[in-house]
This record gives structure tokens, C-alpha cells and sequence, in this order.
């Protein structure tokens, strides 16, 4: 080999280490980033349609087995769950107090979820916090269109089905 030849060899080893400690960075950026990943957005969005369907006393039982679920909002789940369980079984003009009551303890939960994420040590348990806090919160529009159904057409809970048919 010639001396050139050499030379040509030594600046590509160099200019490959440059690249390698630099980490793959140019002036902050990735400069081949990778794509954006949804599968859990995906998978959340999966869940929130079920949880939606599902009666919500089965919808907060879900959510009580989460893993990501924190012990501090487990009182307020099980708040909301009494109080729309009671709901099922009373006449209407004494149930729409206990469905307000259960809206109320579900949007409480949701806000100390999403406190909880704004708090959060790192991203991943921020994420995954601020996901929880939505699906508490469609768990709560859940039990608020079954309080407006029932404030106008006076029919209870109970007696229209508590389950939806997925569309």
C-alpha cells in the first residue's frame, strides 16, 4: 500500500470515532432520529373505547387494577363506584345526587392523577400518570352523559341498561 493509502485509512478511522463519541448529534438534534412510537398511544386509546363501552362500575374496577394505579386515588375510585352502584338502585329524582356525587369524585381523582404526573421523578412514570388521569376521566364522561340522560328523560340508570353496544 501506498502512503497516501494510509493516510486515507487513518482519517476514515478517525472521522468514524468522531462520529461515535459525538453520539450520533448534530448541534442538539438526532441526526437520524427514529420514527414516532404509538404503540401505547394505541393501546390507550384501545383501552379509553372499553372503558367507555363498559358499565362503570366495571370501567372503575379497571381501573382499580391498574398497576400504575396510586394508592392515594384508590378512595375516590371506590367513592365513585359506590355512589353510581347506589344510583342504579334508587328513583330518579334521588339518584341524580348520587351520579353528581360520583362525576365529582371521578374528576378528584383524575386532577391528584395528573398532579401526581406533574410531580413525577421522571417521564415514564409522567406518562404513564397522565394516561391514567384520561381514563379516569372517560370513566367520568361515562357517568356524566348517564346523569344527563337521566335528568332529561327521567328514566334511571338501571332500567335503560348499563351496558353500551360497541359500534
Amino acid at each position: 500500500m501506498r502512503t497516501w493509502q494510509y493516510v486515507a485509512i487513518g482519517a476514515a478511522i478517525v472521522a468514524l470515532l468522531a462520529f461515535v463519541i459525538s453520539n450520533n448529534r448534530d448541534e442538539g438534534s438526532e441526526v437520524a432520529g427514529r420514527g414516532d412510537d404509538t404503540s401505547q398511544d394505541t393501546a390507550a386509546g384501545a383501552l379509553d373505547n372499553t372503558l367507555y363501552t363498559l358499565n362503570p362500575q366495571a370501567s372503575i374496577e379497571l381501573l382499580l387494577e391498574q398497576s400504575t394505579l396510586p394508592p392515594e386515588v384508590v378512595p375516590a375510585l371506590t367513592a365513585a363506584q359506590d355512589a353510581y352502584v347506589q344510583a342504579s338502585t334508587l328513583p330518579p329524582d334521588q339518584a341524580v345526587p348520587q351520579l353528581q356525587s360520583s362525576v365529582d369524585q371521578l374528576t378528584q381523582a383524575a386532577d391528584q392523577v395528573e398532579a401526581m404526573a406533574q410531580d413525577a421523578s421522571n417521564q415514564v412514570a409522567a406518562d404513564n400518570l397522565r394516561r391514567l388521569s384520561k381514563s379516569i376521566l372517560v370513566v367520568r364522561d361515562r357517568v356524566q352523559d348517564d346523569l344527563d340522560q337521566l335528568k332529561e328523560t327521567g328514566t334511571p340508570v338501571a332500567m335503560r341498561g348499563n351496558e353500551r353496544i360497541a359500534a
